[in-house]
């Protein structure tokens, strides 16, 4: 990932996690969703945090995630 796309991976997570509006919250858990890498593993821990029970379900279904991720490169070992 450059450092530029990497910036605004930045921005999304400044958004998710401290954004007062929900729906921006939203827009950045939905998008950071579809990005799902291992970095973001403590980001959707703080997200489990959130009011919203919607960010919540996307922050527990990225985290399934990536434990599914991890699990398959292991028994591809």
């Amino acid at each position: 990932m450059s450092k530029t796309q990497w910036r605004k991976v930045e921005a999304l997570i400044t958004l998710l996690l401290e954004d007062e509006d929900v729906y921006v919250r939203i827009f950045a858990a939905d998008s950071l969703l579809a990005l799902n890498r291992p970095r973001l593993l403590e980001v959707w821990k703080q997200a489990l945090e959130d009011e919203s029970t919607y960010i919540i379900e996307i922050a527990n279904k990225a985290l399934q995630n990536l434990q599914n991720h991890e699990e398959l490169i292991k028994v591809r070992g």
